[in-house]
């Protein structure tokens, strides 16, 4: 009864110090971008963010970073249940996250003469240039930031490739399979110009990751647990919840301010503001559009003491308590 009693609290307790805190990235990546590093191969999927792979840590390499960043700024990127995040100055947001990826870079290509003509274009529509994937600006400009930098080499579709390897022929654009070939489902047909517009459906024809619905809504399993930065999620209702633990940044310690804090609701009758989340006790509410909230409900564990001091003394002033 006593274990049965502390494994309920500790769960409650759980429950208690868990919210919601993986935001969404301020920036896309290009999809079939990629980044390496000592111990990862990343590559930009068509939901923009990166997926990581592991391989082989090259030990040489660990301690030794040639750029002033650590990771492409504001880009989210993933690896199994792992989620991290690059700051606006190019530092992990997290130490967990610098032990597990140390650095991530792009590798070094060559911009043609095609991407370096800055001309007008459809607001975020893909375009094909030579083998390089590019997504218009929002200002309606080519931009040779948003697009990937690859050396654009003569290949077969039968030849031997690595993760995050495109390959055009004349026909043809492909992604590297996980089996290191190119193969047909990662191919979309082509025109024979060096420039040429892509339907974002075709982009995802390109992605080899698993389909798992948007990364921060649903499509968490249940029985997992995630990390965030620093903080431990789990699945709860579809959606990744996690610990609030505010994280601390590489370069001199420095944190990061809560922007998140949660208002607390005095009664659960209390009128609030539409669209609004507040905490009662250890529920999170959302305040609907009528302007009254709408709550989880777990037992709270003061709740819990409070009914159990209750139940001890209605089983004492019967003679019932246990000795």
């Amino acid at each position: 009864m006593l274990l049965s009693l502390v494994t309920f609290v500790s769960i409650i307790l759980l429950l208690n110090s868990i919210e919601t805190t993986l935001l969404e990235p301020a920036k896309r990546c290009v999809p079939t971008m990629s980044v390496r590093g000592p111990c990862h191969v990343c590559v930009c999927s068509s939901e923009g963010i990166f997926h990581c792979r592991r391989k082989e840590c090259q030990e040489d390499d660990v301690l030794r970073n040639e750029s002033k960043e650590d990771c492409q700024p504001n880009y989210l990127y993933r690896t199994d249940n792992i989620f991290c995040t690059c700051s606006s100055n190019g530092y992990w947001e997290s130490k967990n996250c610098e032990q597990e990826f140390h650095y991530l870079q792009p590798k070094k290509g060559i911009y043609n003469h095609y991407l370096r003509t800055s001309v007008a274009c459809t607001a975020n529509q893909y375009f094909l240039i030579d083998c390089n994937l590019c997504r218009c600006s929002p200002s309606g400009i080519m931009d040779v930031t948003l697009c990937t930098n690859r050396y654009c080499s003569k290949g077969h579709k039968a030849d031997y490739c690595a993760y995050g390897d495109v390959l055009r022929t004349k026909t043809d654009l492909c992604s590297c399979s996980d089996i290191n070939y190119y193969i047909d489902r990662l191919c979309i047909k082509i025109l024979d110009e060096p420039i040429q517009i892509i339907p974002t459906k075709e982009i995802l024809k390109l992605d080899d990751i698993k389909k798992a619905g948007p990364v921060l809504r649903a499509a968490c399993n249940k029985d997992d647990v995630y990390e965030v930065n620093c903080n431990k999620c789990f699945c709860k209702d579809g959606e990744l919840v996690c610990t609030d633990t505010v994280c601390e940044y590489k370069q001199g310690d420095l944190k990061v301010k809560k922007t998140n804090e949660i208002e607390i609701l005095p009664e659960l009758k209390s009128v609030c503001q539409p669209g609004k989340r507040y905490r009662y006790k250890c529920n999170i509410c959302t305040c609907t559009k009528d302007g009254f909230p709408s709550c989880t409900t777990m037992m709270c564990l003061k709740d819990y003491l409070i009914d159990m001091k209750s139940l001890r003394g209605v089983l004492s002033s019967n003679g019932l308590a246990s000795s």
